[in-house]
């Protein structure tokens, strides 16, 4: 009751680990014990950082390649005799 449910077997399956509480929930089982989210969620909370981590090597691989595309359209466009104007225009 006091993390916002009225139904016993939904604390239940917290503490067994078999369901997830929503972030409101979450949040107040933060204030209610006074750990981080982070440490009540261990497992979730490595799952969590692990994804993002992977997410922003992904990221910063498109953005290379993204740089090197451009950087290679620019070269192009400046080559002597090229069909485009400065602008990209034919």
């Amino acid at each position: 009751m006091l993390v916002g449910c009225e139904d016993a077997t939904k604390i239940s399956n917290y503490e067994r680990f078999k369901r997830l509480p929503g972030l409101e929930t979450a949040l107040r089982m933060q204030a209610l014990f006074g750990v981080a989210v982070a440490e009540l969620f261990p497992g979730l909370a490595q799952e969590a950082q692990f994804d993002v981590r992977r997410r922003l090597k992904q990221l910063a691989a498109r953005l290379s390649n993204a740089s090197k595309s451009a950087e290679k359209i620019k070269t192009i466009f400046t080559l002597p005799g090229c069909l485009y104007e400065k602008n990209g225009k034919q």
